[in-house]
C-alpha cells in the first residue's frame, strides 16, 4: 500500500516511539487499619518507611483524635470515644487515605 491515502481522515504512521514512564507506588497503599479490639485501641498498620499525620472524625466530620504514626504497627488509644463509626484519614506529605472504623 501507499503511505499517501486519498482519503483525508486517515493518517499513516511509519516509525513511532515508545517511552515507559515508571510511577512510584503509592505510599499509602500499604496502610491498614485494624478495628479497636476491646474498644480500647485502633491499630495502624504502614510499611514504616514515612511519617503519617492521622485523623479521626465523627460522621458529623467534627475531629475527635488526631496525632503521627511512623512505625509499622502504631495503636491509638480510642478508649475515651463514644461508641459509634468513625472516619479515619491517614495523610502524608501529598497523598490522604480515608478509611472507616465502627467502635
Amino acid at each position: 500500500g501507499s503511505l499517501n491515502s486519498p482519503d483525508p481522515l486517515v493518517t499513516f504512521i511509519d516509525d513511532c516511539e515508545v517511552n515507559t514512564v515508571s510511577v512510584e507506588e503509592d505510599e499509602l497503599d500499604a496502610v491498614k487499619l485494624i478495628s479497636p479490639i476491646r474498644n480500647e485501641e485502633l491499630e495502624i498498620l504502614t510499611d514504616g518507611t514515612s511519617v503519617f499525620q492521622v485523623e479521626v472524625l465523627d460522621l458529623a466530620g467534627k475531629t475527635v483524635l488526631m496525632t503521627e504514626v511512623s512505625s509499622t504497627r502504631n495503636s491509638i488509644d480510642v478508649s475515651t470515644l463514644p461508641a459509634g463509626q468513625y472516619i479515619t484519614k491517614v495523610s502524608s506529605d501529598q497523598q490522604t487515605k480515608v478509611l472507616r472504623f465502627v467502635k
